[in-house]
């Protein structure tokens, strides 16, 4: 609904963006009834704030438990709406979700699952609602990763030709499709929308599913939100783009000729690196090489001087990247867990502006291992905490 023209108008001009916008919403839907469908996340809301602010007396806000999301999500999506003057319904889909995704391992094959079952669940309320459109917040980087191949956002439909009015019965109405998220929050703040909403994290549409990484069962679940709690509780004040945790599973040493080449290659670099050992796990994750997608090996390194690793990131993920063509991700180990755990623990955060590209902050190890001695004492699960140092480029930002 919106063009290329539209990223200039927002940041020079966003009143007239917002009078375009909702003008054309006015016309699109005429006297017919709209589902807005949000996630909690700035693109949704303001997508949804549009179409509120365009046919306020044609409209349905829906919200889906999904059975994958944050500690509280519902009940504080609810809350923030409530403040913005919009009723929000909740919609328990739990288990719906869970039958179709729970148990699959391949990140292709639970976006998609997700996908169907998510407008699947859209399709019966916007029925139910004798409604004619959706309305999501779906943006620019949600549909150039999806046609580049590097991963399926469960949002994008037409983007690659499947048409929801006649597989779903409605029409799906995008007012920021062409927008980055930069412009989304900047048209959110002008808006007036809740700074809590605003800074809110962004947040995966599959949500904590492709951070069970791997195959998700409901134990794998339950740490994932309890150390994602953590992780963010801890990081939400330093000014990072994004910051979460996923789960995986132990890691396994890994020795032969390719580990002892790149361990080589790193100790001649800096001889600070004497000790250094390389380790790997069954899952793999999501990269980027060129433009186009990987589904690679995640490898860990392990040093006792935590910071002289997170400073030498770059160079250690470069000559993994070179040695071990597989590889499309390199985290770096914090602590130990429970000897008797199951589950690795990985930090994940980036600084970016578009979400196209992002890098990975310093993070010190004293606080790292703060970080990490929370998570432990919460969880005997879980056996060894990361940190993750690959950029975006060669990683995506989501593991899966």
């Amino acid at each position: 609904m919106s063009n290329s023209k539209d990223l200039i108008l927002v940041e020079t001009n966003p009143e007239i963006f917002i009078e375009k916008q909702i003008k054309l919403i006015k016309d699109i839907v005429n006297s017919r009834r709209v589902v807005a469908a949000v996630s909690g996340g700035v693109d949704s809301a303001v997508a949804a704030y549009l179409s509120w602010l365009s046919v306020p007396d044609n409209l349905d806000v829906i919200f889906l438990d999904t059975g994958f999301m944050r500690e509280n999500e519902s009940s504080e999506v609810k809350s923030l709406f409530t403040s913005m003057g919009i009723d929000i319904d909740i919609v328990n889909a739990k288990e719906r979700f869970y039958e179709k995704t729970l148990g699959l391992s391949d990140a292709e094959k639970k976006r998609i699952a997700y996908r169907e079952v998510f407008y699947d669940v859209l399709a019966d309320e916007v029925r139910k609602r004798k409604a004619t459109f959706l309305v999501q917040g779906t943006i620019a980087p949600d549909w150039i990763e999806t046609l580049g191949g590097i991963k399926t956002q469960h949002n994008v439909l037409y983007q690659i030709g499947l048409k929801p009015e006649e597989r779903y019965g409605y029409i799906v109405l995008e007012p920021l499709a062409n927008l980055y998220k930069s412009q989304v929050r900047f048209l959110a703040k002008f808006l007036g929308l809740p700074e809590k909403l605003i800074k809110r994290q962004p947040f995966p549409g599959p949500g904590l599913l492709i951070r069970c990484v791997g195959v998700c069962d409901l134990e794998k679940l339950e740490v994932t939100r309890l150390v994602t709690n953590i992780v963010e509780n801890n990081l939400r004040d330093h000014g990072f783009s994004q910051f979460f945790a996923v789960t995986l599973s132990k890691a396994e040493e890994v020795k032969g000729t390719e580990s002892n080449h790149y361990i080589n290659r790193i100790i001649n670099f800096n001889n600070e690196f004497n000790g250094i050992k390389l380790f790997t796990f069954p899952e793999k994750s999501t990269g980027v090489k060129g433009d186009s997608r990987v589904y690679g090996d995640i490898y860990a390194v392990s040093h006792d001087n935590i910071d002289l690793v997170i400073e030498n990131r770059s160079l250690l993920v470069s000559e993994l990247m070179s040695i071990i063509p597989s590889a499309s991700r390199l985290i770096a180990k914090i602590s130990d867990g429970s000897s008797m755990g199951k589950y690795s623990v990985v930090i994940r955060a980036v600084i970016t502006e578009d979400f196209m590209t992002a890098d990975v902050p310093v993070i010190s190890a004293n606080e790292l291992i703060h970080i990490s001695e929370e998570i432990i004492k919460k969880d005997s699960r879980i056996t060894g905490i990361y940190y993750d140092l690959t950029s975006k480029p060669p990683a995506t930002i989501e593991y899966e």
